[in-house]
């Protein structure tokens, strides 16, 4: 139970006292995104836990898990056995394909036993039904650098650093095809969801988000925010 809730998998767990939120980064993505929300809300009634991902971040030695089903019984193990450990309520938040696989989770969780989530939270994330905006994994390297750069995912001077492209883009492309040809479960959640947008997303428009409401039975609330892509990065947590 204690290797589950390690630092590997939540290397910056908030110290607030309420609902615990686990944060899964978009794909490529890393739990330092969250890191500013976990340490912004310490003694808050909130306590936003990041999630690293195995190939990512700080675990970027290890390789990807390449198969969804493998990845999410890994990841309902360290929601449930932090969890059980803290005696805490918990919500979901995923950002873009974080969306998708917060979501894919909060299913095998309420299928299972275990307590599920109080609420899931999709930001700038289509729903499951919806075709890709753009086929991010179908572009060659090149013209996929030059796709993150534009909607904000890297850096121009990111981009021009070989070594580094070198590291990102296996971790991005195995996370990219984790939901290839995905078809969502039938059943709905019995979890509210949430679903935030950016006003200039081109990869999940504002009215995109309408289409959340056919995947729980518990009520949609969607938010709209100025930004593209990225714009959670701007949100205040307290």
């Amino acid at each position: 139970m204690r290797d589950i809730v390690s630092p590997r998998w939540l290397p910056f767990g908030g110290t607030g006292r309420g609902v615990s939120v686990f944060c899964l980064p978009h794909a490529g993505g890393t739990a330092r995104s969250y890191r500013s929300w976990a340490d912004s809300t310490a003694n808050a009634d909130v306590n936003f836990v990041p999630v690293e991902l195995p190939g990512h971040g700080s675990r970027i030695a290890e390789a990807p898990v390449a198969e969804l089903d493998a990845l999410t019984e890994q990841l309902v193990e360290v929601v449930d056995a932090y969890a059980a450990e803290t005696g805490r309520p918990y919500a979901l938040f995923g950002h873009s394909m974080g969306g998708l696989l917060a979501y894919h989770l909060a299913g095998r969780l309420a299928a299972s036993a275990r307590p599920g989530p109080v609420c899931l939270v999709v930001s700038g994330c289509r729903p499951p039904q919806q075709q890709p905006a753009i086929d991010l994994l179908g572009l060659d390297d090149d013209t996929l650098v030059a796709t993150l750069v534009r909607v904000g995912g890297l850096t121009a001077e990111m981009a021009a650093e070989t070594e580094l492209m070198a590291v990102i883009l296996p971790a991005l492309r195995a996370d990219l095809a984790l939901f290839a040809g995905y078809r969502p479960p039938g059943s709905r959640l019995s979890a509210p969801i949430i679903a935030l947008a950016g006003t200039q997303d081109p990869l999940a428009e504002p009215q995109d988000q309408r289409g959340w409401r056919s995947h729980t039975s518990r009520g949609l609330l969607r938010r709209v925010f100025r930004g593209g892509h990225f714009f959670y990065t701007t949100l205040r947590t307290r």
